[in-house]
């Protein structure tokens, strides 16, 4: 998370300041796009933070097998139980970290739920 709010940080400071300034002034917000070293330092953030939550989600492509494995697998030893509570071991560990850049903030929040909730549409 330091690399990532401080490469953001960064090539913040090295873009065009009128841009910017009439962006504010209008409120206009354009979609973030984030610079090469930055995807990458979200992409390793998100490995290292989410991937181990991820893990306890079944890669079934029958819809059924799912809904039957999360119906069923409710208590702390099933891979559900287990998901449940590395994410919220995660959550708890994260929940205080300052990202103080509203986009990348938002961006980030985006970036998880996406990886989150595509973990059980697989």
């Amino acid at each position: 998370m330091f690399l990532l709010n401080n490469s953001y940080f960064i090539a913040q400071m090295l873009e065009p300041l009128p841009l910017l300034n009439l962006e504010l002034q209008f409120g206009h917000h354009r979609e973030l796009k984030l610079t090469p070293e930055c995807e990458k330092h979200m992409d390793n953030y998100m490995d290292a933070s989410w991937g181990h939550v991820l893990s306890y989600i079944p890669r079934s492509k029958l819809p059924g097998l799912l809904q039957r494995w999360m119906r069923n697998n409710t208590s702390a030893r099933t891979p559900l139980g287990e998901f449940k509570s590395a994410f919220y071991k995660t959550y708890r560990a994260q929940k205080f970290w300052k990202v103080p850049d509203p986009q990348l903030r938002d961006a980030l929040r985006k970036t998880i739920a996406e990886r989150v909730v595509s973990g059980y549409r697989v």
